[in-house]
């Protein structure tokens, strides 16, 4: 709920603890973690508990505190029809506000899940002060938004959840898959990846990443793209590499990042083709070419770490940076 000081993980950290105390999430591990596990299963069914842990008290160096809420979840309708939406709502990728009131009696945990200005779904019963958290869940407009509110009945803590960022792939060679892969396996990104070529795409859907097949040498209509997608080009050879961008840079909504694969004499080569085909400087300015970072490995596997690692940064605010830096 709260943090103080130097702790492992950021507000609104989550663990979900399982009868048989296996757990899913984290609250950033070590002693904290292990306590909270422990103490979670003494929770009694609908019970709602609010605990304060002094880091130093637990043997943790960062020395920070953390005030953690405690719920066990039951198996009724009004806890499954609630959660039932907000995994429905997830689907959609349109952003949606889950408002937790936190009782000062602690008998109850009354819960919204809105989307947009209008509450959806409730669980837990009457919300307090509900004009006012559809009020401040509609000023909530960065990716991970929270908010506290007090009010005479206890407090609102409100938390805005965004669908991941979209990573779009085009190329299902060594880099490509390697790269989805990890992006998949990590949860970072919905993962798509786009090819001319079947039997490439045929192994990376084993992995739960979705494909598009493309025309050949990727000339034709391409995966519709938006704000929120990371473009990613690593096709088999310069040639394709140049279609996609092209295509890429003439769409309205330009991604997040466009990164192509190759050397700084390329960047030189690809972005003077662009200026001929008329191609806006802003546009070509948004082109990262080499892409990732530089962590010496050449491998298809090192690679891939280091664009994906170059995508965390951007998405995390820090910009691109540069592969030969």
């Amino acid at each position: 709920m709260e943090t103080h000081g130097s702790v492992p993980q950021a507000e609104r950290a989550k663990l979900i603890v399982h009868p048989d105390g296996r757990a899913e999430g984290t609250l950033g591990g070590g002693n904290l973690e292990a306590r909270v596990t422990a103490d979670a299963l003494r929770v009694n069914p609908g019970e709602v508990r609010v605990v304060e842990y002094d880091l130093a008290d637990l043997g943790m160096v960062c020395g920070g505190a953390v005030k953690v809420l405690y719920y066990r979840l039951q198996p009724v309708p009004e806890e499954q029809e609630f959660y039932r939406a907000v995994e429905e709502h997830a689907a959609t990728g349109v952003p949606f506000v889950i408002a937790h009131a936190v009782m000062a009696d602690e008998m109850r945990l009354p819960r919204l899940l809105i989307v947009e200005n209008s509450v959806v779904a409730r669980a837990g019963g009457t919300f307090p002060a509900e004009d006012g958290a559809i009020s401040a869940a509609i000023e909530l407009g960065s990716p991970e938004g929270r908010a506290k509110l007090s009010s005479p009945r206890g407090t609102i803590y409100l938390e805005r959840v965004a669908p991941l960022p979209r990573l779009l792939i085009f190329g299902a060679g060594h880099i490509g898959a390697s790269l989805a892969r990890t992006a998949h396996d990590l949860g970072l990104f919905q993962v798509e990846v786009a090819d001319e070529r079947d039997e490439l795409l045929q192994k990376v859907t084993q992995h739960g990443v979705r494909a598009h097949r493309v025309g050949p040498g990727f000339v034709g209509r391409l995966p519709a793209l938006d704000s929120r997608t990371y473009v990613v080009i690593v096709t088999r050879s310069h040639v394709t590499d140049f279609a996609v961008l092209k295509q890429v840079l003439q769409q309205d909504a330009l991604p997040r990042y466009i990164g192509v694969i190759g050397s700084c004499n390329k960047k030189r080569e690809v972005f003077e083709r662009l200026r001929t085909a008329g191609v806006p400087e802003e546009r070509i300015g948004r082109v990262t070419i080499p892409i990732g970072l530089r962590i010496g490995g050449k491998s298809p596997s090192e690679i891939a770490v280091s664009i994906l690692a170059q995508l965390v940064k951007v998405k995390n605010g820090l910009g691109a940076g540069d592969a030969d830096e």
